[in-house]
């Protein structure tokens, strides 16, 4: 069976709790503004970023989740490509949540909250 390591669980655990992190940060903001402010035409690009950020969110967090039982399923005893895969695919996430959680500061930023 494929193992994964305890460094790889702990960075994708960690990557997880992010995603789902960022995911509650846009929705609460996007339900703020919304319940504040409403859909206007200065709050309707914001509210289309924060949708974005949230779908992006879910979909790393499900790709990720996907890979992790996977691995874990997986009767091989190593399958480097897999786990080549997901190290590449945990740094990715890694460097898009900076752009997610960049964008949730920008719009607080122009709705002013």
């Amino acid at each position: 069976m494929a193992e994964l390591s305890g460094e790889i669980l702990s960075i994708a655990f960690d990557l997880q709790k992010r995603l789902l992190q960022i995911t509650h940060q846009a929705s609460s903001l996007s339900f703020m503004i919304w319940e504040e402010i409403g859909e206007t035409d200065a709050t309707v690009a914001d509210l289309d970023l924060l949708q974005g950020v949230t779908e992006q969110a879910r979909a790393n967090y499900t790709r990720l989740t996907k890979q992790l039982f996977e691995i874990a399923v997986s009767r091989s005893k190593s399958n480097l490509m897999t786990m080549n895969s997901l190290s590449h695919y945990c740094h990715s996430i890694e460097r898009n949540l900076s752009d997610l959680e960049e964008t949730i500061a920008q719009v607080k930023i122009h709705q002013k909250l």
